[in-house]
């Protein structure tokens, strides 16, 4: 029910709770601008969800930024990893098992921590990327 919700309210009508952003429409044509991420898009629907959502974090809960140190992403929570794979296996879109989970505070992260995994240590050149267009030059971004 929480996806199918979502997903109406990607293709209805997208707002704000405060006026900084123009309520806009979606059609099947849309383009969704994938530069950087912007979760109030869903804003609307998790505060339709109320209560529904609440989380309570106990003050002892996650004190350390250790949560799993024999993970090799040591500050993953294992109920998150639990949850991430269970997903993944009810959804069918992804090969979980056997597989590190890695999570990140943004796409550009994520893509550095696979690119690293990737990437063997005693290679002579650096890991080849494939993108299409636009792709940007690290030199570019770095200046």
């Amino acid at each position: 029910m929480g996806f199918e919700n979502a997903a109406q309210v990607c293709n209805g009508i997208l707002s704000s709770a405060s006026d900084r952003k123009k309520t806009t429409s979606l059609s099947s044509d849309s383009i969704i601008n994938l530069d950087h991420g912007d979760p109030t898009i869903f804003e609307t629907y998790w505060r339709n969800q109320g209560e529904k959502c609440t989380l309570v974090i106990s003050g002892s809960d996650v004190m350390s930024y250790f949560s799993n140190t024999g993970n090799i992403c040591w500050f993953l929570e294992p109920k998150l990893d639990n949850a991430i794979r269970n997903v993944h296996r009810l959804v069918g879109n992804a090969m979980a098992n056997d597989r590190h989970i890695l999570v990140g505070t943004g796409s550009t992260q994520l893509f550095q921590a696979a690119l690293f995994a990737l990437t063997s240590p005693d290679a002579d050149e650096p890991i080849s990327v494939v993108s299409a267009a636009p792709y940007y030059s690290v030199s570019i971004i770095s200046n």
